[in-house]
């Protein structure tokens, strides 16, 4: 497959479990086909798919040629690829066998938080903050959101949470650990949440679905300029 990427959105600065991230997603020039590009100092982590639902198909490759890497800065790319096995059928879709190219993070800035997050899972205590944190503001969006990504502890494991706020309240996504579960908060009362241009501000309680615990919420979330 060649020409693997074409109008790639780049998000610098992504926080995950295994470290400070770069991510890349978009289009191929093969039609209907959707890359999604994840690369550490560690090595590289593509997908590619088309289809949905019972048409759904991926592949997935690996490699470990990222040189001169700086999540805030960008890195080079030079790296045969190895396709990883996955839960998915490759259907018709073309092996990947390398991938080159740079990566320019450019005016990109993460956005902050002071959010203080206190609550109740059923391994134990969920605390805050959420810390590193990328923030991402969408006031065109309908309904316009603020959306962050960013880890935090379940009892004294870390934890990525998915937290987005919208002028109808705001939620949260737990993700799972080797050692805990994934936990999914929702409030839907409006006025917990106040949109600005510059972010959002958070005061309120949310529900875990299925169950009586409750994630505490307060502070604010500060726009970073993510893919300008």
């Amino acid at each position: 497959m060649k020409g693997l990427a074409k109008g790639i959105q780049v998000s610098c600065q992504s926080p995950s479990l295994s470290g400070i991230l770069i991510n890349l997603v978009g289009a191929t020039t093969t039609k209907g086909v959707f890359s999604a590009i994840t690369l550490g100092a560690a090595g590289i982590f593509v997908t590619i798919d088309e289809g949905s639902g019972t048409t759904f198909t991926a592949r997935s490759f690996t490699g470990l040629g990222v040189t001169d890497f700086d999540p805030a800065k960008g890195a080079q790319l030079n790296s045969p690829l190895t396709e990883v096995t996955t839960t998915s059928g490759p259907g018709k879709l073309p092996a990947i066998s390398s991938i080159k190219g740079s990566i320019d993070c450019g005016s990109q800035v993460p956005g902050s938080s002071t959010l203080t997050i206190t609550g109740t899972a059923a391994e134990g205590p969920i605390t805050g903050p959420i810390d590193p944190i990328q923030v991402a503001c969408n006031p065109n969006a309908k309904p316009a959101s603020v959306h962050a990504v960013g880890l935090l502890k379940v009892v004294d494991r870390t934890a990525e949470v998915v937290f987005q706020a919208t002028a109808s309240g705001f939620t949260a996504f737990i993700q799972r650990t080797e050692i805990t579960n994934q936990h999914f908060f929702a409030s839907t009362d409006p006025q917990a949440v106040t949109l600005s241009p510059t972010g959002a501000h958070i005061s309120g309680s949310a529900t875990e679905t299925g169950t009586p615990n409750k994630l505490q919420v307060s502070g604010d979330l500060i726009c970073g300029v993510i893919n300008p």
